[in-house]
């Protein structure tokens, strides 16, 4: 959690020991195996759960990460809606049981936005390019109500990232795509 030691909050329950503005930072990085929907929906769960149990939900939030998750999944959905329609492809494959299990308690209130597609209306076409995958993996999510995105930088062109096949490549040492 930050606190804006410059600007105090007129909310008393929203401020922080000094009585400025705060704000929860939160940095995530969901397991990456593509056969793991399940996984990955729970970890989400888990991540917004321990928000919620810490009371830290109620503060704005920025939440940034790999989620290894495309903006049609499970985990995209269940961010953005706060829950997950009951057809959904993702919910299909559940080995361990453990969806269909908490699944009527996979729900949360955050109101979140992502600030790429708040700046461009869709999110972007890739934050990662590799021979294998070339897709949006990673997000940036915020709390809408109180925070609002300035600006973000342009993804890459995929010329660009082309000139080398994937990424990482010899002038950027990840295989994620800059997308701030």
């Amino acid at each position: 959690m930050l606190e804006d030691l410059q600007i105090k909050a007129t909310n008393s329950c929203q401020a922080g020991p000094n009585g400025g503005h705060c704000l929860v930072v939160v940095n995530t990085h969901i397991l990456c195996d593509p056969s793991s929907s399940d996984v990955k929906l729970w970890q989400s769960y888990l991540l917004v759960n321990s928000l919620k149990h810490l009371g830290w939900n109620h503060w704005p939030l920025l939440l940034a990460g790999d989620f290894n998750s495309t903006p049609d999944s499970a985990v995209y959905e269940y961010l953005k809606k706060g829950m997950i329609n009951g057809a959904h492809e993702d919910l299909r494959h559940d080995p361990s049981g453990l969806l269909s299990r908490f699944r009527m308690h996979m729900h949360h209130n955050l109101k979140l936005s992502t600030a790429y597609a708040t700046c461009t209306g869709h999110e972007a076409k890739f934050t990662n390019y590799t021979e294998d995958f070339k897709g949006t993996l990673d997000y940036i999510w915020f709390s809408p109500e109180v925070l609002q995105v300035v600006a973000i930088t342009q993804v890459d062109e995929e010329s660009e990232l082309r000139k080398e096949h994937a990424l990482p490549s010899s002038n950027r040492p990840s295989d994620h795509v800059l997308s701030l």
